[in-house]
């Protein structure tokens, strides 16, 4: 398990470290337009990600709720119910 979480970090810090020298190049190369819009993408994936992982958490824990509704409620009414 560790073996594949420490090539994951190496992964990461790689693809951390080529964007970066991406970005600076693009600075340097007076190319500020191609700047912002990779920072504008990057924040959009980035959002998009954080609202797809809040819904989901969100789903979860409704559904959690329901369930455990669902199960009271067969307690409280053993005769009854589609089970």
């Amino acid at each position: 398990m560790s073996n594949n979480s420490s090539e994951s970090e190496t992964a990461v810090r790689s693809l951390n470290r080529n964007v970066s020298q991406g970005m600076r190049d693009l600075a340097r190369a007076g190319n500020y337009r191609n700047l912002w819009l990779v920072i504008g993408v990057i924040l959009g994936l980035d959002g998009g990600l954080y609202n797809l992982v809040r819904q989901s958490l969100r789903a979860v824990r409704e559904a959690r709720i329901e369930d455990e509704a669902a199960k009271a409620e067969r307690l409280k009414n053993p005769g009854r119910g589609g089970d």
